[in-house]
């Protein structure tokens, strides 16, 4: 694990970290779907795809597969992508895509949660390397 392309291993306390935080980041996009559940917003499924992809992070299992990791954190990113793509347009806010990170299309009701899903990856990928 620790050969070739700069890769360490997660220690168990550090897996047991971004599980938890995965944990939370699932609990928030399940209230998001709650809440979208109850309104005009059509996310085209896409949130559930999001949340499937987050347990699939929280398995022990892919921390130990550099590749498998990556592969899902590449793939939780794009489904972060297309739920604001999705929301864009049922809200009927046009732009060339979505603009990730940029929270001030971002309804209030969601903002400081965008905010701080943002300030955690911002954290957490510093201290993978």
């Amino acid at each position: 694990m620790g050969q070739g392309g700069g890769y360490r291993a997660f220690t168990p306390n550090e897996i047991r970290q971004w599980q938890r935080e995965l944990r939370e980041r699932r609990g928030e996009a399940e209230a998001l779907r709650r809440d979208l559940a109850g309104t005009d917003l059509d996310a085209g499924g896409t949130i559930e795809g999001l949340i499937r992809r987050l347990r699939e992070l929280e398995s022990a299992r892919v921390y130990n597969d550099p590749e498998e990791l990556a592969r899902l954190q590449q793939s939780v990113t794009k489904g972060f992508q297309e739920l604001e793509f999705a929301l864009s347009r049922a809200l009927g806010q046009t732009g060339d895509g979505p603009t990730l990170g940029g929270t001030s299309d971002v309804p209030a009701a969601y903002r400081e949660l965008v905010d701080k899903y943002f300030k955690a990856l911002a954290q957490k990928g510093g201290k993978r390397n």
